[in-house]
C-alpha cells in the first residue's frame, strides 16, 4: 500500500522531513513534522514511538541518514520515502502559501 494511500486512509504515520528549514519553507508535504537532519540526535524525543515514521529529504540521502540515527536511537517502524520529496508524486505545500493563505497554492510533480 502507498504512503500516499495510508496517509488518504488516515493511517497514523509520521512524516518527518529532515531538510533545512529553508527548504522546508519552500515546498513540503502537507502535515510533515519538520526536524533537520543536524537537530534529529537531539530531538528525537519529540518523535512518537508507537506510530510508523517515514523519513524524507530533498532526494533520499538525508532520509537515509536519518532512518540510521532513528534506528540506532530504538525506534523500530522507521521508512525511507525513497527518491525525497522530488519524486513525492502528490501535491505539495510551497512558499507562496504563506504570502497568499487563501490562494491555491500547491505543486505537483509532472
Amino acid at each position: 500500500m502507498s504512503k500516499r494511500l495510508q496517509l488518504d486512509e488516515g493511517k497514523d504515520i509520521v512524516l518527518l522531513d529532515v531538510r533545512t528549514s529553508a527548504e522546508y519553507q519552500e515546498k513540503h508535504i502537507a502535515n510533515g513534522i519538520l526536524i533537520p537532519l543536524d537537530q534529529l540526535r537531539q530531538r528525537a524525543s519529540e518523535l512518537p514511538r508507537d506510530k510508523e515514521i517515514v523519513v524524507y529529504s530533498g532526494t533520499s540521502r538525508r532520509a537515509y541518514e536519518g532512518s540510521l540515527l532513528l534506528r540506532t536511537a530504538g525506534f523500530q517502524n522507521v521508512r525511507v520515502l525513497d527518491g525525497g520529496i522530488e519524486m513525492w508524486p502528490y501535491e505539495v505545500v510551497t512558499e507562496c502559501a504563506r504570502q497568499a493563505p487563501k490562494a491555491r497554492c500547491l505543486w505537483r510533480m509532472k
